[in-house]
Parts: structure tokens; C-alpha cells; sequence
């Protein structure tokens, strides 16, 4: 029921903007229409196919954040953000230039298309800040307002307290609560007590309750739970139960239902889905194929004469390490130390000598990572992801934070999350270790295509200005 709710309204939200960029773009297409030459603009087909683009931009962007549209509702509703717009207008002109280049289009006007940009997303800014508000309040009113009785314990009435304050925008209206924690007092948490439990038929009959929100209880035993469900059904009133799983958590969970089974996990992982591991292997691919064929061989050739200069040896440095689920395997790099390494398990270390001078250049500019674009090819890694670590680095991180190995449930990448960050070079004391590991669980739990797309742009970035932390 809540939930169901909730996603009308987002879906809602959706279609709106949608309609509202189809609105912006053929308003615009009107406007250059009539004051420049009337055979200049219409009658183009392209436009219709670039309308398109634009709306097929948009839904995607809505379909891959509805998670986070979720937790929204209801809070910051009338807010400006304008980070959100320039995201949303930066991945729908991300597809639209890709196939302007792709099918060198010169049909289009140049000033149409530049003179677009700004205007969207303008109009998605203001539509984010009162659109959402506007429909919820259209939405939920009058027949559409719920009359709720919380029925549950004290603690239980406190830990759905800003749950309801936050969401009473979607027809919740809290009449008040049934414990018998407090047969004393008048009110619990700011909400009236109407009554204990033993009164519950009379209560849903006299204040016409449609929802009884039981929260907070997980030891009733399976009569008590069927004896509810039972008086809800015979007064025709939702149940809805509510269980705080952990107030510490922060993290999205996913929740299903099979075979009249309910199963709940405590990690969402988006990369779980055939189709993101398809989008991200596809993605996998043209990368690294497009470097190994173009940049590796031209910087090969540079490492190898700066190696015969400095510090005679194999070209190529491999070494063990811990990937996906734990399986090990053998990462490929530049080799940017001297032959005569007595200890490879040692960090390398701001001054280590270890490192001969043009190495010190290839790993500040990353460039002695170029070929793991062959171990992404193979499948060992992948292009983003939280950087493999030696078995014995593995052990020592893990003692430092307990969730340390969940890291490994995805491929590891030549990038991350944790090194545009500026989590980069030696790990020096625990506090480097959970915050790559932070760092390296969100991008887990988060992932997206536009995410990989993001943490490429900025690895590129640090490639011509390196941060301090990188050795």
C-alpha cells in the first residue's frame, strides 16, 4: 500500500518531466521557427528523432534513481537542486551529441541545439523544486487521506514517530495510538492515546480507522498476529506492520516475495542483474579495447626506453591478486621498480627507492596501470571497481573493518569510487582502510552505468593533475 503509493507518485514525477522536456524542446523548435526562415526549421524529420532522444534520456535517468527519488518523497520536497538538473540535462545531451557524432548530422541547427541545453535545464529546476510537492498534494487529499492507528508498544510508537511526520504528505493522517505501555497518559510522542489493545475493535469503529500501523513487535507469536489480521479483515481495515531492523543502517535493502516466502536482504547490489553486468561488461569492453589498441602501444614503448635507461628488466610486472568472490588472479602493470625488489608485500612509500625516477612519474600519473586493460579484456577486472590487493594486505585490512571483504562480491577495477576520492597510493593507518573500504561498498550498492561514467571523467582528470596521494 505505502509503497505502492509512493511509486504512483514517482512514476507520476517521471511522466512529468518527460512531458516537460518534449514541452521545452518543440516550444523552442516553435520559437526558431517563426523567427528565422519558416523552411529553416520545419518539416525536419531529424527534430522528431532528437525530441525522442531527449525523452528516452529522461526516462532512463528516472528509472535509475527511483531508489533515491524513493527516500525523497516526502522530505526537501521544495528544495533547489540543482545538482539533480544538471545531471539529468547532462546525460540527455550525453546520448543526443553521441549520435550527433555518430551520424555527423548537419541538418540540425547548431544554435537550436546550444541554445536548448541551458533552457532545459532551467525547466527541469523548477519543475524538481515544485512539481513534486504540487502532485502529492493532488494526489493525496480528501477520499485519499488515510485515518491511521498506530498500534504498538512506546518504542514502537517512537521509532515510526519521523516516519510518519516525513510522509504524512502521502495521505497519512495519524487519529492516534493504541498501547498498553501507557494506560495513564494522555499522549505518547506528541500522538493522543485513544486506548489498549483489548479496546481495539471499539477504537477502529468509533475514530473510523482505514490503516492500523503495528509497529515494533516481533515477538507475537502466530495467533496473535492471524487475531489481528482477522479483526482488521472483519472491520475492512489495512494492517500495515512496521520492524525496525537496524537504526544504524544507512544502506539500501531489498526486499521479495516467492512462493509465499519473504525474503529480505540486508545489501542492495544493482550489479546482480544480468542486464547491469551486460551494460557493464559492454562497457568493459569498449573501453579497454579502444586504449589497448590506441594509448598502450605508443606507451609501452616510452616505459620500455625509460626501463633500459634507468633500470634494465622485464617490461611487464605481474603479481597475485585477490579478485572477484575471493578467486585470485594475475594483475598486469608497468613494471615501475628496480628488479632487485626483496620484499614486493611492502607498500610503496612517499621517497621509495625502491622506485627508479620515470617510475615515479608513470605512478603518479597512473600510467603503470595501462595494462590491466588486458586483465579487463580476460574478465579478471573490471574498468571501475575497488582496487585488487595482495592476500596478505586482504588479511591486514580485514582485521581493520569487519565488513572490509565485501569489497570482493564485484570485479575488481583499475579505478574507483575510493580513488577519485583522493583515497590513492599507501594505505598509512586504519583510518585510509575504512575509507576506501566506505567508499568501495557504496559504489556496490550503488552502482550505475552514469556512476562509471562519472569516476572514468575524473580518473582522466587526475591523469594531468594527480593528487597528493598518488605515489
Amino acid at each position: 500500500m505505502v509503497s505502492r503509493r509512493v511509486k504512483g507518485i514517482i512514476h507520476l514525477i517521471g511522466l512529468f518531466r518527460v512531458i516537460a522536456g518534449l514541452a521545452t524542446f518543440w516550444s523552442l523548435y516553435w520559437i526558431f521557427a517563426s523567427v528565422l526562415e519558416r523552411g529553416f526549421l520545419v518539416g525536419n524529420g531529424e527534430y522528431i528523432l532528437y525530441s525522442t532522444i531527449i525523452a528516452v534520456g529522461l526516462v532512463y535517468d528516472h528509472l535509475r534513481t527511483m531508489r533515491a527519488q524513493h527516500s525523497m518523497i516526502g522530505a526537501n520536497q521544495r528544495e533547489w537542486k540543482p545538482r539533480v538538473a544538471f545531471r539529468q540535462t547532462s546525460i540527455v545531451f550525453f546520448v543526443l551529441f553521441f549520435y550527433f557524432w555518430l551520424s555527423d548530422d548537419r541538418t540540425v541547427s547548431r544554435t537550436f541545439l546550444v541554445t536548448l541545453a541551458p533552457t532545459l535545464f532551467v525547466v527541469l529546476l523548477v519543475s524538481n523544486r515544485y512539481v513534486t510537492s504540487w502532485l502529492i498534494k493532488r494526489a493525496f487529499r480528501g477520499k485519499s487521506i488515510f485515518r491511521v492507528l498506530i498500534y504498538a508498544s512506546k518504542d514502537g510508537v517512537m521509532s515510526v514517530q519521523r516516519w510518519l511526520n516525513e510522509r504524512g504528505s502521502l495521505g497519512f493522517k495519524v487519529i492516534g495510538i493504541a498501547t498498553d505501555d501507557a494506560p495513564t497518559k494522555s499522549e505518547v510522542a506528541g500522538f493522543k492515546v485513544l486506548g489498549q489493545s483489548r479496546s481495539l475493535a471499539r477504537i477502529l469503529d468509533h475514530y473510523r480507522i482505514n490503516v492500523v500501523l503495528r509497529s515494533g513487535d516481533m515477538n507475537e507469536s502466530r495467533e496473535e498476529m492471524q487475531e489481528l489480521q482477522s479483526l482488521c479483515d472483519t472491520k475492512g481495515v489495512r494492517l500495515v506492520r512496521s520492524f525496525q531492523i537496524n537504526h544504524a543502517r544507512r544502506r539500501p535493502m531489498s526486499l521479495w516475495e516467492d512462493q509465499g516466502l519473504c525474503f529480505l536482504a540486508l545489501r542492495e547490489e544493482p550489479l546482480e542483474s544480468p542486464l547491469n553486468r551486460m551494460l557493464k561488461r559492454i562497457f568493459d569492453i569498449c573501453v579497454a579495447s579502444i586504449v589497448l589498441t590506441t594509448v598502450v602501444p605508443a606507451i609501452s614503448l616510452v616505459v620500455w626506453i625509460c626501463q633500459r635507461w634507468q633500470s634494465p628488466g622485464p617490461l611487464f610486472f605481474v603479481q597475485e591478486r585477490c579478485g572477484l568472490n575471493g578467486r585470485f588472479f594475475n594483475i598486469w602493470k608497468f613494471r615501475t621498480m628496480r628488479v632487485e625488489n626483496p620484499d614486493e608485500t611492502q607498500q610503496a612509500f612517499a621517497g621509495d627507492p625502491r622506485i627508479y625516477p620515470a617510475g615515479r612519474i608513470f605512478r603518479k600519473l597512473s600510467i603503470d596501470e595501462l595494462p590491466q586493460f588486458i586483465n579487463v579484456l580476460l574478465g579478471d577486472m573490471s574498468v571501475v571497481g575497488p582496487r585488487p590487493h595482495l592476500r596478505a594486505h586482504d588479511d591486514e585490512f580485514a582485521q581493520v573493518r569487519t565488513d572490509y571483504r565485501v569489497r570482493h562480491l564485484i570485479k575488481p577495477g583499475i579505478t574507483g569510487l575510493a580513488q577519485v576520492r583522493g583515497y590513492r597510493g599507501e594505505t598509512r593507518n586504519d583510518r585510509d582502510v575504512i575509507k576506501r573500504t566506505r567508499a568501495d561498498i557504496h559504489y556496490l550498492e550503488h552502482w550505475s552505468v552514469w556512476l562509471d561514467f562519472q569516476i572514468v571523467v575524473r580518473t582522466a582528470l587526475q591523469m594531468i593533475k594527480a593528487p597528493k596521494t598518488a605515489l
